[in-house]
């Protein structure tokens, strides 16, 4: 998985949770994940945590 300071991509997070990125996205639309935050060049960053 490729996790950085606690940040991963969605591809990463796609496929640790055994779905397709559009499925993230679509999650993130209807409400049950938390919108990603955007960097500076326009990419997206999404925080996990162990709790």
């Amino acid at each position: 998985m490729s996790v950085h300071s606690g940040v991963i991509s969605i591809g990463a997070l796609a496929k640790a949770a055994g779905v397709s990125a559009p499925t993230i996205r679509y999650y993130e639309q209807i409400g049950l994940l938390r919108a990603p935050r955007r960097s500076a060049s326009g990419s997206t960053t999404r925080r996990i945590s162990n709790g």
